[in-house]
């Protein structure tokens, strides 16, 4: 969850939704990283499924909050409200 930092909300306010998952040792995707980076040692390394990513906007001008919401497989829907 981040917010940019002024109380105006310039460039809106993001959230992501997901589940991690941590990758065991010796699975190959944490053997590749292993063999990429030299990370130090131990290390964990996870697997991020997102449910749903959310971005909510304040147009001040306007008066109007945009809710724009992307969930896997029904892309991006924006709701506004006043």
């Amino acid at each position: 969850h981040s917010n940019p930092g002024g109380h105006d909300m310039a460039g809106g306010d993001a959230r992501l939704n997901g589940v991690a998952t941590e990758v065991p040792d010796g699975h190959p995707a944490k053997e590749a990283m292993r063999a990429a980076e030299e990370p130090p040692e131990p290390f964990h390394l996870f697997r991020v499924d997102l449910t749903d990513v959310v971005l909510v906007e304040v147009d001040q001008e306007a008066e109007l909050l945009h809710t724009h919401l992307w969930v896997p497989g029904l892309g991006v829907r924006t709701l506004t409200r006043r």
